[in-house]
Order: structure tokens, then sequence, then C-alpha cells
């Protein structure tokens, strides 16, 4: 009885191992095809197409410049993306259809500041899909979009002022994940600090994937108190603050 039933044992063990070995090789085989095995069927399929979903900030709608600056940058990123498909090299497929998704923020610091923050994910085949940001602060009165040296005094240090506590910020907020040589190499140039927003008590950037850490930790958000710079920002900011 013990031989037998050992015996039994190593067979359902080698036919496990066997079918998981088997499933392995036929769902690899299908991902190098751009499908996904299903096992049920016993079929590869291959499901190919674009899926795109944006949301609308109707906020902007209320001011004809933003709507403006709003409507060229989605419609361009649609466009762009759509392109992008019709043109990709269909001799590799990615696993299953591409997508595109864009949601929002909106920030409104003052009466005549507002910020928006979109968060831009795509997949256009692979392991994962990227997500990435696209921030606009608006000047209302001036129908204009500000720079971040905008926020500041002219002939302000900004780099040398916002770089050190971003940089601390990011070393805390990622602990035993941080990566000190990373962090500098995504922090160290004024284009770095591109996706910003300025909300009623704070200056805030925004740190996609891979940018200052590991694309497994995820993005990255460092908020600076505006009292904390009140010495450097510009009046439209500082006196709010002061």
């Amino acid at each position: 009885m013990r031989t037998f039933a050992l015996g039994a044992v190593i067979v359902m063990v080698f036919v496990a191992l066997f079918g998981a070995g088997t499933a392995a090789a036929q769902d690899d085989m299908c991902y190098q095809k751009g499908g996904t095995f299903d096992a049920e069927q016993q079929r590869c399929v291959i499901n190919t197409g674009i899926i795109i979903d944006i949301k609308y900030p109707l906020e902007a709608v209320q001011y004809p410049f933003v709507e403006q600056t709003v409507d060229e940058f989605l419609n361009g990123i649609r466009a762009e993306y759509v392109n992008s498909f019709a043109n990709m090299d269909t001799t590799v497929w990615s696993p299953g259809p591409w997508g595109l998704n864009i949601d929002y923020e909106v920030f409104q610091f003052s009466p005549d500041v507002l910020s928006i923050k979109f968060n831009i994910g795509d997949y256009t085949g692979g392991a994962h899909g990227n997500l990435f940001f696209r921030t606009y602060t608006f000047d209302l009165t001036q129908e204009r979009v500000l720079t971040l040296t905008d926020l500041f005094q002219p002939g302000a240090d900004v780099l040398g002022t916002i770089a050190p506590i971003v940089q601390q910020s990011l070393a805390t907020q990622l602990g035993d994940m941080a990566d000190t040589q990373w962090i500098q190499d995504g922090t160290s140039t004024l284009d770095d600090y591109a996706s910003f927003a300025v909300t009623p008590d704070a200056q805030v950037f925004y740190f996609p994937p891979y940018q200052v850490a590991a694309y497994a930790v995820g993005p990255q958000t460092v908020s600076i108190p505006l009292a904390d710079l009140s010495g450097v920002l510009g009046p439209m900011f500082g006196a709010v603050q002061g």
C-alpha cells in the first residue's frame, strides 16, 4: 500500500508539473504572437484594437483661452496615439488592445490662478503600461500659461531653492527604496520640475515612474508649503501668503 501511495503521489506531481510547464509554454508562445492563451478553449486569442478614455475638465470651458489650450493638448495627444497605432509594426503584436486613459485634477489657487493636472496612462504592448503627467497653471487675468519661474521673483534661484527640498522629501518618503543618484539625476534641472500645480497652500511637483525611482515604486508627489517659499515667490503668490 505504501509503495502504491508513493507511486500515485509521484505520478500526480509529475502530471501537475508537466501541465504547468505546457501551460507556461503556451502562454509564452501566445504572448509572442500578441495574444493571450485561453485555457478553456485551448486557443491563442489575439485581441487587438485601441481604447481611448479621456475625462474632460469642464472647468476649462469658463475661460476661452484655457479651453483652447486644453483642447489643443487633448486633441493632439489623441491624434498622435491613433496615428502611432495605425503605423505600428504589425509583425510585433501587443498582448491585448492599446489603451490611452486620461484623467485630471483641478486646483484653484485664487480667482486669478488655476492649475490643471492631467494623468496620462497609455499601453502600447509590453509588460506594463506607462504613466506620465501634463500640467498647466493659468494666469486667468493675463490669459497666459505660467512657467515655473513665473511663480518666483525675478532673478530668484528657483532650482537652488526647490531642488534640496524636493530631494530630501523624496529620500524620506521613498525610505529603503530611495536611490540617491536616481533622485539626483531626476531632479537636477528645471525641466525635471515641469509637472507642477499650485494649490491654495502649496506648490506641488509630480514625478512619473522611472524619473526618481524604479517603476515598481510608482509615481511620486512632493508638496512644498507656499509659506516655506514666501521669501522668493512673486507678488501673485507671495502676497497671498504674506
